[in-house]
């Protein structure tokens, strides 16, 4: 994963926050400055399967 495709990175003049969400879909990621403002973000989705009679399943090797 990474946070800017152009390699530039991220600027603020002061203390940031770093959010991870490691939900069903994928981790998403923030980075958030102490204003408030989102400085950048990423989001890199993992596949789900779908099993018959409602089941869903991950590869544990794809986290």
């Amino acid at each position: 994963m990474a946070l800017r495709d152009d390699g530039a990175a991220p600027q603020s003049d002061g203390m940031c926050v770093l959010s991870i969400d490691l939900g069903a879909s994928g981790p998403k990621v923030g980075l958030i400055s102490a204003e408030g403002r989102v400085l950048d973000w990423t989001f890199e989705p993992i596949p789900l399967f779908l099993q018959p009679g409602g089941g869903a399943e991950q590869r544990p090797a794809d986290w």
